[in-house]
């Protein structure tokens, strides 16, 4: 890693580690699929730094499609071509490539090191669908992960075949200096100095100096922790001094199961705007939505959906992608189950005639829509949440009314750090008022949002920035 990638990654690495840094630099993904859901998992890789994406989508962008993404070139005539634009405008150090032809062995010669599917491309050709894709990524080690956004509904899974974590969980591993111990019915009972939150490894580290040795967890607290007992344990802590006890994260080896029997099991997590759990109804929802997704039929009502995304929805299932594209570097344990998500209370009765006339008109009730719409929203703070929550604000056509404007302050400028977490800035934003900016990009990416900023602070002894009249984008 060189000195400008250590500058422009500080903050990530701050929170994954050199060493998974490191790897993602190293790292080769393909994208097929590249319209909503693949247009904000683009934007994240991108962000993330990993080596190579690879992107295939030969779909022709139309007025539709152009209205369901926020990043839309007008000379690009492909989705596919629009995500390495976008990409490249992001981050200039990840090779990224418009693939115009795909096929299985592709992956191989460009030693891809994980398939990401957004979009069912192939929908009709049996050598090309999900599960015989699924089955060439087992087959040759690479790591395959499906995202997809249909309407109201959602569905994420992985197959990660055989892989070795590292780092089960990504926490810092916990430690503390010994203070005494004592030994009772073969058990080694140490007491430490208090650590900060309880051990969640079964094996410890006692370390003295350049010596140490291993010892396997019975139970613990934050200021006791219990050993099965062996003699050279005993040795070691008579024999030395300062001693620490150090957390012990051991590499697990696995595998893991393919799509078809998670969904024949139906292991899957399910979300609703009500419940993170399953339903009376969502065993059925489940079982139909991935059996068309498995085989799709021409007379399912799916059919209907196919086209259609709800962009904070795919904005959602592009997150979780990114950060199973973490997890193949060893840290954090992968998915194991699939998620599925029914957001179909939200699905309009009385909808707009036009298709064009909101983002959302095929989705959400005409009055929902309106009430949107109308909407002042005051949002202090242009970081990287900023970021999100503005463009999403913009691709639900929030304060796009007459009298309806998204107010931002904040009162910091961009630095190189803001560039991998922000992506609404470039590196001309370097220098500049983060409020300022955001306004700036959305005019171009949300151009129907009223957006106005300031950098006042906020605070008990400074009254609520006076919000005037709306006007056109103003920084």
């Amino acid at each position: 890693m060189n000195t400008e990638q250590t500058n422009l990654y500080s903050r990530q690495i701050g929170a994954v580690g050199s060493n998974t840094m490191n790897k993602l630099l190293n790292m080769k993904v393909c994208l097929v699929g590249a319209g909503a859901v693949g247009q904000e998992t683009i934007k994240c890789l991108s962000l993330l730094g990993i080596q190579q994406l690879h992107i295939y989508d030969p779909t022709i962008i139309t007025k539709k499609i152009k209205n369901s993404i926020y990043y839309c070139k007008d000379q690009t005539q492909t989705l596919g071509k629009n995500g390495e634009l976008l990409s490249l405008e992001l981050n200039s150090n990840v090779d990224t490539i418009n693939i115009t032809m795909f096929n299985l062995n592709y992956l191989i010669t460009n030693q891809i090191d994980c398939v990401i599917l957004t979009n069912q491309l192939f929908n009709r050709n049996k050598k090309m669908n999900i599960l015989s894709i699924e089955d060439f990524c087992c087959k040759n080690k690479i790591k395959f992960i499906v995202g997809i956004n249909y309407e109201l509904y959602g569905y994420i899974t992985t197959n990660f075949s055989n892989h070795t974590i590292l780092d089960i969980d990504g926490e810092p591993c916990e430690s503390g200096y010994i203070e005494n111990f004592s030994i009772k019915n073969n058990i080694i009972s140490i007491d430490i100095e208090k650590l900060d939150k309880n051990l969640l490894s079964n094996k410890v580290k006692l370390v003295s100096g350049s010596n140490e040795i291993i010892g396997k967890v019975i139970n613990s607290s934050l200021t006791n922790v219990k050993l099965d007992y062996s003699s050279i344990i005993k040795l070691f802590l008579e024999n030395n001094n300062n001693i620490r006890l150090v957390e012990y994260k051991e590499s697990i080896t696995g595998s893991y199961r393919s799509i078809n029997q998670k969904i024949n099991e139906k292991d899957y997590k399910y979300i609703s705007l009500s419940t993170s759990f399953s339903s009376n109804t969502s065993d059925t929802e489940y079982t139909n939505f991935t059996k068309y997704l498995m085989n799709p039929s021409l007379n399912s009502i799916y059919n209907d959906y196919v086209n259609i995304t709800f962009f904070v929805l795919s904005s959602i299932i592009a997150g979780i992608i990114s950060h199973e594209v973490i997890k193949i570097t060893g840290k954090y344990t992968p998915l194991d189950n699939d998620i599925f998500f029914d957001l179909s209370e939200l699905r309009g009765k009385d909808k707009y005639s036009s298709n064009y006339s909101n983002k959302n008109a095929m989705i959400l009730d005409k009055s929902l829509i309106k009430k949107m719409r109308k909407q002042n929203i005051f949002m202090i703070g242009a970081g990287a949440l900023g970021c999100e929550i503005s463009k999403n604000l913009g691709m639900l056509d929030f304060c796009t009314g007459i009298k309806s404007e998204l107010h931002i302050t904040d009162m910091d400028t961009i630095e190189l750090s803001n560039l991998n977490r922000q992506f609404l800035f470039r590196n001309d934003s370097i220098g500049k008022n983060k409020s300022s900016e955001i306004v700036h990009r959305l005019s171009e990416y949300t151009p129907n949002m009223k957006t106005r900023a300031y950098i006042h602070p906020v605070g008990k002894d400074l009254s609520l920035i006076h919000i005037s009249e709306p006007t056109r984008q103003e920084a």
